[in-house]
């Protein structure tokens, strides 16, 4: 969040670290990123996708579990989408529109679960 000073350089509205604790940065527990297309889904689809899984984490207070998520235009598997991943286990998702985003919430994100259906691949990045 950010203004425009005098000399129109960009000026935050807060700080860095007020930011990250507004958005839940310091105690999450997972981290789902979700692909709005074009080349998986249309732009249209992934974009209603998005607008559901915003919803649904507010109202099912899902961030109240440390859940962030994120938007991504690609996430380069570019077929059988919308892809979603989870982070920290890694699980890559297939088919994660609203009725495949719904399982994943409710499996997944809340009782820590995948759905083996929709996951094509697991790697949780890690140092080893």
């Amino acid at each position: 969040m950010t203004g425009t000073g005098s000399d129109g350089a960009e000026k935050p509205s807060q700080t860095l670290e007020a930011r990250c604790a507004k958005i839940g940065i310091p105690s999450a527990r997972r981290h789902i990123f979700l692909c709005t297309g074009p080349k998986c889904v249309s732009e249209a689809e992934g974009m209603a996708t998005w607008d559901w899984l915003k919803k649904r984490v507010v109202e099912d207070d899902v961030k109240g579990l440390g859940v962030l998520r994120t938007k991504v235009g690609c996430l380069r598997v570019c077929q059988q989408g919308p892809i979603a991943l989870v982070y920290p286990e890694g699980t890559w998702y297939r088919n994660a529109d609203q009725k495949g985003c719904s399982q994943i919430v409710e499996s997944h994100i809340k009782r820590g679960v995948p759905v083996e259906e929709l996951c094509f691949v697991t790697n949780a990045l890690s140092e080893d």
